[in-house]
């Protein structure tokens, strides 16, 4: 058995506590939490990937929706030139960390141009979100 935290605004998991007993699982809810919302599930899912993969919607654990982060070339030169062109598919507005820096991609503007000027690795990850997830991507600049 688990608590599952969310935040009551968009379901998005926030934190998990396991315990031998629902007694002291229980003990960790907050009464009246006017930010946060607690359900118990029997669910055998890890903390990380509820927390990456599931939103709370009415009361229930809901999986997300899989979205995928693209990259046009996944190697480039590291010359302050050459672009690596990101999205997402499909298409929508989300906020991606490259190598923790947040970067939005709208509607309007849903490309992100990467150069870099010298060799190194980029990891692009997806801002969590409680509608979707994404595995990471990895990029070199060489």
């Amino acid at each position: 058995m688990i608590l599952v935290r969310s935040r009551l605004t968009d379901g998005l998991i926030d934190g998990t506590y396991s315990a031998n007993t629902e007694d002291l699982l229980t003990a960790q809810l907050v009464p009246d939490d006017p930010t946060y919302g607690y359900l118990m599930s029997d669910t055998e899912l890890g903390a990380q990937e509820l927390a990456e993969r599931y939103a709370v919607v009415d009361g229930a654990l809901q999986a997300k929706a899989l979205i995928i982060i693209v990259a046009d070339p996944l190697q480039f030169q590291a010359d302050g030139i050459d672009a690596c062109l990101i999205s997402v598919e499909p298409i929508i507005a989300c906020t991606l960390r490259v190598n923790g820096v947040a970067r939005a991609l709208t509607m309007a503007d849903p490309i992100l141009a990467l150069t870099s000027d010298s060799p190194q690795t980029f990891v692009v990850t997806l801002e969590p979100m409680a509608t979707h997830w994404a595995e990471p991507l990895t990029l070199e600049a060489i």
